[in-house]
């Protein structure tokens, strides 16, 4: 095994001396990355040590480490090592679910120095009954590294119930059931790449008498969150309640099911998405619930090419609340309120589909976007759709939703801006054999 990665890196080190753009620095660090990677160990456990911890004491950069099925009641740490550490078969939901590092409700289960880089690997492990301030399912310190493929349910923290300040890529888990009591029941600060995981039923829960609490499922996490379902979390319990979905997310969201989160309390705000200043887009937004601003509120950032369909507030702006920026390309159909119930208080959308509308914009229409089964989950655009080529031109948004292509010609007259492009999360291609987000099957 040495000796096959000494050869791969003997190759790469003299292709790059032939490059004359690589620079001295770069082929010493390749050097160095060669020479740990030559001489990297697997390591078992319980084969060669009874506990993961001390896999990882004994472990060097460039290692992995694999854990057979079993329960380990310990809180690991992986002290700043590049290290991978992951079940016997990351992609197996038997095999995840049955590899279990349980907290024992002591610690944080799962904690990274902050150190670690992209090729430091957490994967395949069903990571439970963390209780921590910070992070009770992993507490990353700002770390880089992967975590993929794990079931991170039924931990506890004031921030971050899940996972907390973690900045890499989060990919493929489970991460349910989890318990912030303030902010973050999922996620929370977690600034890198969130995407193609399902994020469903996390809570925050605050004492009686807090001031606020927000983010049921997703916090103060300030990057690109794409390809996620995120679904029936709450935040409640305090005196304002804000964000049942996702709450104070700065960076992109695109491409995720935003379905069924909740805010309760008589001041609750965005019970799908809440004080978002960024660009949402390709989203479906559906079914989500709060006081004010059931699907959105406070989202100041682009509002883009997403399908907001029957949320529900209590009070105003069933579909959007108070979100005065750009809105444009979007279906806003079917939700509910007492007052205004598609928006309220909104800057004026534009090339939208807007039902009951009368308060002008352009290119908006208040003809029925003909979805083909909503009810079931399907948001698709029907071919008679009014939707197809009535929005206008976004400069580089060119996928849709599950990846089809934008713009597409889709019908034989002139519509919208003349750009092709379709309102709603969805682009119409007929006879479309787009493959849909693997986030749906979590495992490939």
């Amino acid at each position: 095994m040495h000796t096959y990665h000494l050869t791969k890196c003997l190759l790469l080190l003299h292709s790059l001396r032939r490059n004359f753009f690589t620079s001295s620095g770069l082929l010493i660090s390749c050097f160095l990355f060669c020479l740990v990677s030559a001489y990297a160990t697997v390591i078992t456990v319980p084969g060669d040590f009874p506990a993961i911890q001390s896999a990882i004491d004994s472990a060097n950069d460039g290692d992995e480490i694999i854990v057979s099925p079993g329960t380990y009641v310990e809180n690991i740490n992986f002290k700043g090592k590049n290290i991978i550490v992951r079940s016997t078969d990351p992609t197996s939901p038997s095999l995840v679910a049955t590899t279990v590092i349980d907290g024992a409700n002591s610690d944080t289960v799962v904690t990274f120095t902050g150190t670690e880089l992209t090729t430091c690997v957490l994967a395949g492990f069903t990571i439970t009954n963390g209780y921590a301030s910070l992070g009770g399912g992993i507490f990353g310190n700002g770390t880089l590294a992967t975590i993929q493929n794990n079931i991170i349910a039924d931990n506890t923290a004031y921030r971050g119930g899940g996972l907390y300040e973690c900045n890499g890529i989060i990919q493929n888990n489970h991460i349910n059931n989890n318990t912030a009591t303030g902010y973050g029941g999922g996620l929370c600060k977690c600034n890198g790449i969130v995407q193609d995981n399902i994020i469903s039923f996390n809570t925050v829960s605050s004492p009686p008498g807090a001031p606020d609490c927000g983010g049921g499922g997703i916090c103060d996490c300030d990057g690109i969150i794409q390809n996620n379902t995120i679904s029936d979390n709450l935040v409640s319990g305090a005196t304002i309640n804000i964000g049942g979905g996702l709450f104070f997310c700065d960076g992109l969201i695109q491409n995720n099911v935003i379905s069924g989160n909740s805010a309760i309390g008589t001041y609750s705000f965005g019970g799908g998405v809440s004080h978002f200043h960024g660009t949402i887009q390709n989203n479906i937004i559906f079914g989500n619930s709060a006081t004010t601003g059931g699907g959105l509120s406070v989202c100041n950032g682009t509002i883009q090419n997403d399908t907001i369909y029957a949320n529900a507030a209590v009070a105003r702006g069933g579909g959007l609340f108070s979100c005065d920026n750009i809105i444009r390309n979007c279906i806003i159909w079917e939700n509910m309120a007492p007052d205004d119930a598609e928006l309220a208080d909104c800057s004026i959308p534009s090339y939208s589909t807007i039902k009951d509308w009368t308060g002008g914009g352009t290119g908006n229409i208040v003809a029925d976007p003909k979805l083909v089964n909503p009810l079931l989950g399907d948001f698709h655009l029907q071919s008679t759709s009014p939707c197809i080529d009535a929005g206008c031109m976004v400069s580089g948004l060119e996928e849709d939703f599950e990846g089809d292509p934008r713009p597409f010609d889709g019908t034989p007259e002139p519509r919208g801006d003349g750009s092709d492009i379709d309102i709603g999360a969805d682009e119409f291609i007929m006879g479309s054999t787009a493959v849909h987000h693997k986030n749906w099957v979590l495992y490939e």
